[in-house]
């Protein structure tokens, strides 16, 4: 396309928008070999400049990366990887060899992934506790080969951004797990240890106390607005608002549904036969469990899920509502057979994106429970709408 834009006409700029990810949360991602390779075919093709917006925290996108695409922009014949061995010389010293393997590991691991997704959503799935462990041997050694001060604050700041991410993983894992409380600390511990790089230098985290301590360029489902989002579901969950009834299986019964037939079927009856579906997790994008081809276009239309919950006796009496931290992208919802709502659409990146809804006359009190829900992704390929990507939960409000 933008070699196409560039044969018709001679004034071409490239604006990028968040090479990285507008709701990214901090999380590292290293993008220099995008650069070296983009650079010279915008130079072939004929692009003359660039606007771009950004942020500027060096502990999400790496030191190196803004660097390089700085240079070539005034030179694409450069030597990259001669260039990038010279900068990790000078900014880490002895250190470099494992500094240069921390960020290479995550751009390898962006690089290979077979997820797409819209923003942070795919993060969780592209970096793995495996990632983590790698990265983590990488950091020790580099921490034990910096010997000046300078080179000993810059493998600091690598630290920093690898704790960012453990934050980052453990908070979603917390929340796959129903335990809030915890997603909210671990959110709060994503700014506090941002914190420590930030005083040797802005330029890698920027905080902004008129939110929170969230960092500046983080203005919409930032690790301050994490932290706020998980303490509500907890209060709800724990006592201070509301009191959580059940957890909801990880695991439900799956259908995709591509001529629609479900609704006139019934597949939302106590009695439909679910047998000859498959299991899948609900805190997985659907389409990563067997529904998207070989190039990794998903399926696109009405999905459903199944689930059984068991209701204890004590919730006999108190209102009960159904919670869904995250459903792309319109949803209905059947309560042992009865109808009890619809959640609208709305966009799949946005977030949060709950169904929350009053269930109270349909839900049996010391019975199982079936509760059916209808998911439609919508037709946008781009959206990659995910269904249901997080745990869901039944509880009683105050």
């Amino acid at each position: 396309m933008i070699k196409k834009w560039c044969s018709m006409y001679k004034n071409v700029y490239m604006y990028n928008y968040m090479y990285y990810m507008l709701a990214g949360c901090g999380a590292p991602i290293f993008l220099a070999r995008k650069h070296m390779h983009d650079m010279p075919l915008y130079k072939k093709w004929g692009v003359v400049g660039f606007s771009n917006e950004g942020r500027t925290i060096r502990l999400e996108s790496g030191i190196f990366p803004t660097y390089i695409y700085a240079r070539m922009m005034w030179d694409v014949n450069l030597d990259a990887k001669a260039l990038m061995d010279e900068f990790f010389v000078n900014w880490y010293g002895p250190a470099a060899e494992p500094a240069k393997a921390f960020w290479e590991e995550l751009e390898e691991t962006m690089e290979k992934t077979p997820w797409l997704g819209h923003e942070d959503r795919i993060l969780p799935y592209v970096y793995s506790d495996q990632l983590i462990e790698k990265l983590e041997n990488h950091i020790k050694k580099a921490e034990s080969l910096a010997k000046e001060k300078i080179h000993k604050e810059h493998v600091f700041a690598d630290r920093v951004a690898l704790e960012t991410l453990k934050a980052f993983m453990n908070m979603h894992k917390a929340e796959w797990a129903a335990d809030f409380a915890e997603a909210a600390r671990q959110a709060r511990k994503m700014l506090d240890v941002r914190a420590e790089a930030s005083k040797l230098s802005r330029f890698y985290f920027d905080p902004d106390p008129s939110r929170g301590g969230d960092d500046v360029g983080y203005y919409y489902w930032s690790a301050a607005s994490r932290e706020k989002y998980y303490q509500k579901l907890a209060d709800m969950t724990a006592g201070k608002t509301g009191e959580m009834v059940a957890v909801l299986p990880e695991k439900a019964r799956f259908s995709t549904d591509l001529r629609d037939d479900g609704r006139y079927t019934g597949w939302y009856l106590p009695e439909f036969d679910d047998s000859k579906w498959t299991s899948i997790s609900t805190t997985i994008p659907f389409y990563r469990q067997g529904y998207c081809d070989s190039q990794g276009y998903p399926y696109m239309g009405a999905i459903w899920y199944r689930l059984n919950v068991n209701v204890p006796a004590s919730a006999k009496g108190k209102k009960i509502f159904l919670y869904a931290p995250a459903v792309e992208t319109e949803a209905w919802v059947w309560v042992n057979g009865k109808f009890v709502g619809h959640r609208p659409y709305r966009d799949a990146y946005e977030r949060p994106n709950e169904i929350n809804m009053d269930i109270t006359d349909a839900i049996l009190p010391g019975k199982t429970n079936i509760i059916a829900i209808r998911v439609h992704t919508g037709f946008n390929a781009a959206q990659q709408s995910a269904g249901l990507t997080s745990r869901l939960f039944l509880y009683s409000p105050k």
